[in-house]
């Protein structure tokens, strides 16, 4: 399969399935791809060089997709340094000890699940917002998150980004109705 598109954003894809995916876009003819970290610098340099060897350039984007203002500014900036954004691939995913508390719901922490909420759920809406107002030519936005909270239950983070999946669904939905990829909102 050749991929139409020829830039692409994956937040996350410094290192894992976020890395898998810009490979994959790579391999399948999209010529430049943004590969964002948070702190991992060397893994992201090593997706990078990976890229390189697939047949794609790439440049990397650096920060914070919890903060709302940083996840604009990530998608904004990695547009500017490929000459567009044709795909958006949201692929955060907080460490599992970041948002992890084997705690009953009475106890969890407050600032663990908003983080899940934040780097899942609003950061990609921020994301997706911004990169919809580079996709010119059409594009494709993605989102992944957690699968923990159908195996496990309770009151962990994921429970929150899975209820949220519904409004991300619809989300995405709306999306794919601005940019003319869906006649269905």
């Amino acid at each position: 399969m050749r991929i139409p598109f020829k830039t692409a954003l994956i937040t996350g894809s410094s290192r894992g399935l976020g890395r898998g995916i810009a490979l994959k876009l790579a391999r399948e003819g999209v010529e430049k791809i943004a590969v964002h970290y948070l702190s991992n610098q060397d893994e992201a340099e090593i997706t990078l060089a990976q890229l390189k060897e697939a047949g794609a350039d790439g440049v990397l984007v650096q920060g914070d997709t919890s903060d709302a203002r940083r996840a604009e500014e990530i998608v904004n900036e990695a547009a500017q340094l490929l000459g567009g954004c044709d795909i958006f691939v949201q692929s955060v995913i907080p460490r599992l000890e970041h948002i992890y508390e084997h705690a009953l719901a009475t106890a969890m922490p407050l600032d663990k699940w908003q983080l899940a909420f934040d780097t899942q759920v609003r950061a990609f809406f921020v994301g997706a917002r911004a990169a919809a107002k580079h996709m010119t030519g059409g594009g494709r936005i993605l989102a992944l998150s957690y699968t923990p909270g159908g195996q496990t239950g309770g009151w962990q983070p994921w429970v929150g980004m899975g209820a949220a999946k519904a409004a991300l669904d619809s989300t995405c939905r709306y999306f794919a109705v601005a940019l003319g990829l869906g006649t269905d909102p």
